[in-house]
Formats: C-alpha cells, sequence, structure tokens
C-alpha cells in the first residue's frame, strides 16, 4: 500500500508498508495514463524564453509547490492559478499567474498586508505598483504586478533586478 499524491506533473509515492510489488503496479497505472508528448506549460515556456543564465527552471501549482522555490509562509499568502521560477547564481525569479488583473491586484494588497505584520520581513515598503520587503537572510523580495502576473525578485539587496524586470514585462505582452 502507498500514499500517492500528484502535484502538477510531479508524481509523489510513499510506501506504507514495503509492498514493491503493489507500489510497482499502482505507479505503472498512473505512468500508463500520462501523455509524454505533451508540450511543456506555457507559463514555463515564457520563462526559459529569458535566456537569463539560469541554474533551473521550475513549473508548479499551489503552496507547497511555491515553498519548493521559496518558502514565503506555511499558508497559501497568493491564491494563484499557475506558478513558474527561474532559478540563479544569486536570484530567483517567481512569476504567478492570476485568471484576471483583478485578482491579482487583490493578492498584491492582501499579501502586503500579510507579509507587514510578519517577523520574518522586515522594512516592508509600498509603491504604486510594487512593494519591496527583507528576509531573515538579509535577501530583498521584489513584489511587482503586471496585468495578471504577479512577478518576485529575490536577491541580495546591492542587486538591480530593473533591467530583469523591464525584460520579463516585454515578454509578458508579447
Amino acid at each position: 500500500l502507498a500514499v500517492i499524491f500528484v502535484i502538477g506533473y510531479m508524481v509523489y509515492a510513499y510506501p506504507q508498508k514495503i509492498d514493491q510489488k503493489g507500489t510497482t503496479d499502482i505507479l505503472s497505472c498512473i505512468a500508463s495514463n500520462i501523455s509524454l508528448s505533451s508540450e511543456p506549460p506555457v507559463l514555463l515556456s515564457k520563462m526559459n524564453a529569458l535566456r537569463w543564465d539560469t541554474d533551473k527552471s521550475i513549473y508548479f501549482t499551489g503552496n507547497l509547490g511555491l515553498s519548493s522555490v521559496y518558502n514565503f509562509h506555511y499558508k497559501d499568502v497568493f491564491d494563484y492559478e499557475e506558478g513558474a521560477a527561474v532559478v540563479g547564481e544569486d536570484f530567483i525569479c517567481v512569476l504567478l499567474e492570476y485568471k484576471n488583473a483583478d485578482k491579482c491586484n487583490e493578492m498584491f494588497a492582501r499579501s502586503f498586508d500579510f507579509f507587514k505584520e510578519r517577523k520574518k520581513y522586515e522594512n516592508p515598503q509600498l509603491k504604486d505598483s510594487s512593494y519591496q520587503l527583507i528576509d531573515r537572510k538579509e535577501r530583498q523580495l521584489d513584489f511587482h504586478k503586471h496585468n495578471n502576473y504577479l512577478i518576485i525578485f529575490i536577491h541580495k539587496g546591492e542587486q538591480d533586478m530593473e533591467e530583469r524586470f523591464s525584460e520579463l514585462n516585454i515578454l509578458l505582452d508579447a
């Protein structure tokens, strides 16, 4: 017997008892129903089109998927549809997609209100369509809203992310 979770494109299997045949049978059944000809998710393709010098790109859904990139909080603070991220040596860029701009604006405001009350984050600064925070590891978190997307850069504060932000905006508008 196994406990199996399917999260986005990932299948996680945790055997409860050592029953290799049963676990193998279940995973074989799941694997036989997975199409291998599928294109990558559109959001991930957009992030990969940036051609930034990154170590990996990740597609995810849900708070558990997002926390595999950066652990904002155990609660689902963002309530987004789907997400993608690129991880570089000295920065992370997270792109969260919403159904529409209204939902993005709502979650932008809610997330700022949520984070400014948390001890994990310091120095909250709200501007028109962005806000910044500093986490416990002294990394800067820059949040920007763009149409139905929330863009988050996580980096050391001395880095300027404006050029990357502009490049991403152009890509999202195309």
